[in-house]
């Protein structure tokens, strides 16, 4: 099961929290972890650059083991702001 906090941001703890319960429910669960804050699809359409702002590597990293440590054995990583939608360089 996808859990994703692009859109509505939600509290670390409680995604966490989640984790936790999508396997009690018998579902592996599948976060998705972002280098930029507040990605999500479609992010660009609403006034991306104004409010782009990149995590550091170490939040990022220690985000995902949290994760892992709850017990997913899977990651998605945003793609927004590494691979897709990056500003233009001028």
């Amino acid at each position: 099961m996808e859990i994703s906090s692009g859109f509505a941001q939600i509290p670390f703890e409680d995604k966490i929290e989640i984790i936790k319960q999508v396997q009690k429910l018998g579902m592996k669960p599948k976060p998705e972890v972002s280098m930029m804050v507040g990605a999500g699809g479609g992010t660009h359409v609403a006034d991306y650059e104004a409010h782009m702002k990149m995590k550091p590597f170490e939040e990022f990293s220690n985000e995902v083991a949290a994760h892992m440590k709850a017990g997913a054995n899977m990651i998605m990583i945003e793609s927004e702001g590494l691979t897709e939608d990056l500003p233009f360089e001028k």
